[in-house]
């Protein structure tokens, strides 16, 4: 049932299912109040970030980490050159998520950031960028999925060139497949169905 504990990790709710989750997928169950407790050091050595996701996840990445590394939430503190950290903690300490109100915890973000290599930084728009953001509805739409979700708005591309517009299939008929003995009906557009 529910207890005080969040006073002391100051999980969010949605975080502390998924973080549980986590922890039973890495063999950390048995130890899961270890886990909420360096969630606590996680978020204090990271500047007590505010947690909203993604942000609640780089917090709960650290915590995981820590958890499976055995390592001591105090040592990681002064000695962060010396561990392998998540992807997340990285770019998050790198700007990737934007500026941390209070700024940044140091000499910890300078000590964990050396040597590494990040991308900091805001890629600059192109012509071609800048005309689909001036753009209708539409291209504008098209234009922030291909600039913020990269790597989704390829693959969906390359699903589209391979399988046409997909949107137009039932979703227990695309999730499930056909039923053998049922007729389907797909809308190819308005007024054309197609029965299957």
């Amino acid at each position: 049932g529910p207890t005080g504990r969040v006073y002391t990790h100051e999980i969010p709710g949605g975080q502390l299912s998924n973080l549980r989750q986590q922890a039973i997928a890495l063999g950390l169950a048995d130890d899961f109040e270890r886990v909420e407790d360096l969630y606590a050091a996680a978020n204090r050595i990271l500047g007590r970030i505010p947690k909203v996701t993604p942000s609640s996840k780089v917090v709960g990445d650290l915590a995981l980490h820590l958890a499976a590394v055995k390592a001591d939430p105090a040592d990681f503190e002064q000695n962060p050159q010396n561990y392998d950290i998540p992807d997340s903690v990285i770019g998050f300490m790198a700007g990737e998520l934007g500026e941390l109100p209070g700024g940044w915890p140091e000499p910890f973000r300078s000590k964990m950031l050396e040597g590494r290599t990040v991308n900091v930084g805001v890629t600059p728009l192109g012509d071609d960028d800048r005309a689909g953001l001036a753009g209708d509805s539409r291209t504008r739409q098209e234009t922030l999925n291909r600039l913020l979700f990269p790597a989704p708005t390829a693959a969906f591309g390359q699903q589209h060139d391979l399988f046409g517009d997909l949107s137009v299939v039932d979703t227990v008929d695309y999730l499930y497949g056909l039923t053998q003995g049922v007729e389907h009906v797909v809308e190819i557009s308005t007024g054309v169905r197609l029965f299957v």
